[in-house]
C-alpha cells in the first residue's frame, strides 16, 4: 500500500503520544534504512509468500524492485515513460501486476492498462484492460494462486449509466469476463476486492460517482459476493437501507474475507463509523454502528484489515474542530473472530492549532494476527514530514509510536507485510527509494 505526501496535505504539529502500553512488538524495532534504488517511491506491496515489491519511478519509467523471501533485490525493466501506477498486487505464485489509466477523461475513451511480471521475468507484459473507462483510476488485488482482479468504472457507448466493474486476469495473460457489479443507473466508485483460498470473494464500493450526470444524489454502500464456483450474486445495498440515512457524502469502503467465507465491509458516513458482516455467503448482512462522533467528523481514508481467521482492526481519522484549529486522532476498533467491534484505543493524536488529517496505512501478517500501522506526521521542530509507526497483536495494546528511522523530508511512503516482516518504503530528500523492516512475532 502506498501514500503520497502532497501540498494538499495540511501542515500539522508533531503527534502527541497517548498513554499506550508497550506491546510484544517492543522487542523489535525498525531496521536501519537501506537504499533500494535512485528514484521515487511509486508503490509498495507484498504477496502471500512474503515476496516484497517496490515500484521505483525513474526518468525512463517505473521499474519494479522485487525481493523474494531470503533473497536480494532484483529489478525489472521499466514500464513505458509517463505511466503513473495506481495500484499493484502480488499473487500467490509471486507474479506482479500493476494497473493505471491514461487520463482524467469523463467521456468514453479513457484506457485502463496493466503490466504484469511472471516470476523470474524482468520484462513487463502490457495488456489493455478496458477502453471505455471514465474514471481515472483502477484497483488491483491478488485473486488466488495465479489470478488478479482489476476494478474500474466504465460508461458503455450510447448510455449515461456508468458501471462499477471487476475483471479477472492471470499472469499468463488469460482474462475472465468483466463482471458488472453495480446495477444500471447507479454510478459507483472503484471497488475494493478480497478473496480467500477457496475462491470465495467480496467486493465493496461507495457512491455516488458520475461524469456530471447524477442519477442518485444520496450516498450508498454496496457489496457483492462470489461463490467458490466463481459465480457472482446480485449486489446488496448496505447503506442506507441497513441504517438510518445521514445525507452527507463520505464512506470510503474497505473489505475483508476469512478462509470460511465470512465477509466484512467497513465504511464511514459523516460522524458515523459502520461495519456490516455476513457469517457465510448468502446469509443476511448484519450492521453494526461502530462509533458516533457527534459534532466531530471522520476525515480521509478509513483503514481496515483482517486476518484469515476473522480477527480484524478498523481505524478512523477523527477530526474535531476548535477555535484554535483541529484535533486529529487515529481511533482503533478491534474485532475478534465471530464477535463485534470494540474500542481498541487511540493510536496517535494531534491536538495543536492546525488542520488536515493523519494519513494511515495498515497491514496484517497473513494468518498471524500481527497488525502494523504507519502514518505521516509533521515535525514542527525540523519542519519536515516523518513516518511514524505502531504495532499490536489481538492480545496486546498498540506500541508507543516511533519514527521510522531516517524518514526525514519524506515525499511518499508505502507499507506492506510478508510472512516474517513488515516493510516501510519512502522517497527521501536525496531522491532515493529507501526501506526499513520490522520483524513480526
Amino acid at each position: 500500500m502506498t501514500k503520497k505526501v502532497t501540498n494538499s496535505l495540511a501542515v500539522f504539529c508533531a503527534v502527541a503520544l497517548m498513554g499506550l502500553s508497550i506491546s510484544a512488538f517492543a522487542a523489535s524495532s525498525w531496521s536501519a534504512p537501506a537504499m533500494i534504488a535512485n528514484g521515487g517511491q511509486a508503490f509498495t506491496t507484498s504477496g502471500p509468500d512474503g515476496t516484497e515489491v517496490v515500484g521505483v519511478s525513474t526518468s525512463t519509467g517505473v521499474m519494479a524492485a522485487i525481493r523474494r523471501p531470503g533473497g536480494a533485490w532484483t529489478f525489472s525493466q521499466p514500464l513505458p515513460t509517463g505511466v503513473l501506477v495506481q495500484g499493484a498486487a502480488v499473487n500467490g505464485n509471486g507474479d506482479v501486476m500493476a494497473v493505471w489509466s491514461d487520463g482524467d477523461s469523463k467521456t468514453n475513451g479513457t484506457t485502463v492498462s496493466a503490466g504484469y511480471l511472471t516470476t523470474g521475468s524482468t520484462t513487463w507484459t502490457l495488456v489493455t484492460v478496458a477502453q471505455t473507462a471514465i474514471k481515472a483510476g483502477a484497483t488491483v488485488a491478488s485473486d488466488g494462486a495465479q489470478g488478479f482482479a482489476v476494478g474500474y468504472v466504465t460508461l458503455p457507448a450510447g448510455t449515461t449509466d456508468c458501471i462499477t466493474t471487476l475483471q479477472g486476469w492471470n499472469a499468463a495473460g488469460a482474462t475472465g469476463s468483466a463482471i458488472q457489479l453495480s446495477p444500471a443507473g447507479e454510478c459507483g466508485n472503484l471497488p475494493k476486492f478480497r478473496s480467500n483460498s477457496a475462491g470465495q470473494a467480496v467486493a465493496g464500493w461507495a457512491g455516488p460517482w458520475s461524469p456530471g450526470i447524477y442519477k442518485s444524489y444520496l450516498p450508498f454502500i454496496r457489496a457483492a459476493q462470489r461463490a467458490s464456483d466463481g459465480s457472482w450474486g446480485a449486489s446488496t445495498v448496505l447503506y442506507p437501507s441497513l441504517s438510518f440515512q445521514y445525507y452527507r457524502y463520505g464512506g470510503i469502503t474497505v473489505v475483508g474475507i476469512t478462509t470460511t467465507g465470512d465477509m466484512t465491509v467497513v465504511w464511514y458516513e459523516g460522524p458515523y463509523a459502520f461495519a456490516a458482516t455476513q457469517s457465510a455467503a448468502g446469509t443476511k448482512w448484519v450492521l453494526q454502528t461502530i462509533a458516533n462522533y457527534g459534532t466531530a467528523g471522520i476525515n480521509g481514508e478509513s483503514v481496515f484489515t483482517m486476518d484469515a481467521a476473522g480477527n480484524g482492526i478498523a481505524i478512523f481519522n477523527v477530526v474535531t474542530a476548535s477555535g484554535a484549529g483541529s484535533t486529529m486522532s487515529l481511533r482503533s476498533y478491534v474485532r475478534r473472530a465471530g464477535s463485534t467491534f470494540a474500542s481498541g484505543g487511540t493510536v496517535a493524536s494531534d491536538s495543536c492549532g492546525c488542520a488536515g488529517g493523519l494519513t494511515p496505512v495498515m497491514v496484517v501478517k497473513p494468518n498471524g494476527g500481527s497488525f502494523v500501522i504507519d502514518w505521516v506526521t509533521w515535525n514542527a521542530q525540523k519542519l519536515n514530514y516523518n513516518v511514524k509507526s505502531s504495532s499490536r497483536t489481538m492480545t496486546t495494546a498498540w506500541s508507543v509510536p516511533v519514527i521510522v528511522p531516517s524518514t526525514t523530508g519524506v515525499l511518499g511512503y508505502g507499507l506492506a507485510v510478508g510472512a516474517k516482516e513488515a516493510i516501510t518504503t519512502w522517497t527521501d530528500a536525496r531522491g532515493r527509494v529507501v526501506a526499513s523492516t520490522l520483524a513480526l512475532p
